[in-house]
């Protein structure tokens, strides 16, 4: 495990607080408790998509929750947002598998939707996450630490074209030593 800064800090952090870090349950401990003790654990109230698409809708178009949800969405919140937390929600009490959550978001979407057009709200659809991606100097400092061969390897030939490593030029290579697996290098050694 490569130890960072901020895993040092927040180890750190930690002691302070006098948290520890082994005080949760370990892994699997809910395999070891009583079956059916939450409402997810028991067979859904609806089996069928049909009969759970046709009973949350009902509920989100009674008036006094439709005239929320309106406002919810004249002030910004997406219609993803409102629908995935009404189909969680459904799952968490029992009603719904969480397959069948899945399968409800773009019915009730569209639901939403159309409630808020004719309302003469115009709802924003979906999250608007940005979509940053990796920078090239983020996926070299993680090549340099997981998979130093190729950075390095990177970096030379790009030292000797006088530019800067990047990671365009990183395609994998057959024939190439640097490509080769790690068995096959032993072989190579062994040999």
């Amino acid at each position: 495990m490569i130890t960072t800064q901020s895993n040092v800090e927040a180890s750190q952090e930690y002691d302070k607080r006098n948290i520890d870090l082994f005080s949760r349950p370990p892994a699997g401990y809910s395999l070891t408790q009583e079956p059916n003790k939450w409402p997810w654990d028991k067979p859904p109230q609806y089996a069928k998509f049909e009969d759970a698409y046709e009973n949350i809708k009902s509920r989100l178009l009674k008036s006094n929750v439709l005239y929320d949800l309106l406002n919810l969405l004249d002030a910004g919140i997406s219609v993803e947002t409102i629908v995935r937390s009404v189909t969680f929600a459904a799952f968490t009490k029992g009603m719904i598998t969480p397959d069948v959550s899945e399968l409800l978001l773009p019915p009730l979407s569209l639901v939403l939707t159309l409630e808020a057009n004719k309302a003469g709200i115009t709802p924003t659809v979906r999250n608007n996450t940005p979509n940053t991606g990796v920078s090239e100097t983020d996926v070299l400092d993680i090549m340099k630490d997981l998979r130093p061969y190729k950075y390095y390897a990177l970096k030379s030939e790009a030292m000797s074209n006088n530019e800067m490593p990047s990671v365009k030029q990183t395609e994998v290579d057959t024939n190439n030593k640097m490509a080769d697996s790690f068995l096959t290098s032993i072989n190579k050694e062994g040999k």
